[in-house]
């Protein structure tokens, strides 16, 4: 996992690099756009952009993917998010290909952080994370997730 400031994903992923046009298209956003699915390079990169309320943490889901890692941004809001390594973790619910997520059990001491406007996370496949927790109480965010295949 990478958790860091946006003007600093340039030294994590440099010129063309899928990462790279990923953080382009964050940085890009129009954020007067509606919420939906924007393709960046078909399926092999895309953005889902939505508003949704965050919710107590025992009501969220740890999950993790296979075939992408996941950008995420917050453009409004903020949240508590978790993460722990996935080795190890139980499996709540099996891998469902078709939406690329495998949901586990919590784990006992995950890391918690909170992610807001100006901040990006960046969750690969060995990653579990529980996004979308309550920080401050309930309150409304609007999310960028930047999806980007790893298995070419």
């Amino acid at each position: 996992m990478i958790l860091d400031r946006l003007a600093n994903a340039v030294a994590y992923f440099e010129g063309r690099s899928p990462f790279a046009r990923g953080f382009d298209f964050i940085r890009t956003f129009d954020p007067s756009a509606e919420d939906g699915i924007y393709p960046i390079d078909g399926d092999s990169i895309y953005a889902i952009v939505t508003t949704y309320d965050t919710k107590p943490r025992n009501e969220a889901r740890c999950e993790a993917h296979r075939r992408y890692a996941d950008i995420q941004t917050l453009l409004d809001g903020e949240e508590l998010c978790e993460w722990h390594p996935l080795e190890g973790l139980r499996v709540s619910e099996a891998y469902d290909d078709a939406r690329d997520v495998l949901f586990v059990e919590d784990p006992p001491m995950p890391a918690t952080f909170a992610l807001c406007s100006g901040l990006f996370a960046v969750f690969h496949p060995q990653d579990a994370h529980k996004p979308s927790c309550d920080l401050r109480g309930r309150t409304t965010v609007r999310k960028i997730v930047v999806k980007v295949r790893l298995d070419g």
